[in-house]
């Protein structure tokens, strides 16, 4: 340390200090407090508590959201299957118009081309509403990352894992309750855009009752107009 001695002689020389006394002393090992007097283990059982439950939560939540999800692909799937049939009578119609124009065979197109554009608008609703279910499953288990992550932290720093032990480590206080207002706040706003789903007494979202089958009495009357034409035609 020879290059510091000029140092600590011109502290000595000008303002009378003690270098000694401007060292930082070595840090002590102080022993840690006893675990029993401060409830440690009482405190480790409720927080691990608190991390399970917080766990089922977010795990009960992620299981309804899948189930919506798949509840709305096989509405779609079968509102595409019934939007094809429809286009297909719409076409056979617009032929036997052009080939036998008559005016029962003008308002059943338009009847069929109206059905047609209400259950287009209706494939549009539910493809929409697959997508907000999609971003708020993705959403939901973005913010479950990092809770559970903060809740291990929180328990890694405490000593909750019976590692633990520095000076002051079994002294931090216990671990809170997991918030769930994000949880929350998504599940209202689905709630806004979905007012057919309402919420249980647990909180939870209960399972929408199923649509009414779509009615299939005028596409079925076009297809029965339409073989009765084909044969008089023939």
């Amino acid at each position: 340390n020879w290059q510091f001695q000029p140092r600590k002689r011109k502290l000595e020389d000008e303002f009378g200090l003690d270098p000694a006394d401007l060292e930082v002393p070595a840090r002590r090992n102080q022993p840690a407090p006893d675990r029993g007097t401060l409830g440690y283990e009482e405190r480790r059982l409720r927080n691990n508590q608190a991390v399970r439950r917080s766990r089922q939560r977010v795990r009960e939540r992620q299981d309804w959201m899948r189930e919506q999800i798949d509840q709305l692909q096989e509405r779609n799937r079968s509102l595409e299957s019934r939007l094809v049939y429809l286009n297909e009578t719409i076409d056979s119609l617009r032929e036997l118009i052009e080939r036998q124009p008559t005016e029962e065979n003008e308002r059943r197109l338009v009847d069929i081309e109206q059905e047609f554009s209400a259950y287009q608008e209706r494939h549009r609703l539910r493809l929409q509403q697959q997508q907000d279910q999609g971003q708020a499953s993705r959403a939901l288990s973005a913010a479950s990352r990092r809770q559970v992550t903060a809740a291990n932290t929180a328990e890694s720093r405490a000593g909750v894992d019976g590692g633990g032990g520095g000076a002051g480590g079994s002294s931090r206080p216990d671990i809170p309750e997991p918030n769930q207002d994000a949880l929350d706040l998504m599940l209202q706003e689905m709630l806004r855009e979905n007012p057919q789903l309402e919420l249980t007494g647990g909180g939870q979202p209960s399972r929408p009752a199923a649509p009414p089958p779509p009615p299939v009495d005028a596409a079925d009357d076009a297809s029965a107009s339409l073989q009765q034409l084909r044969r008089r035609v023939a």
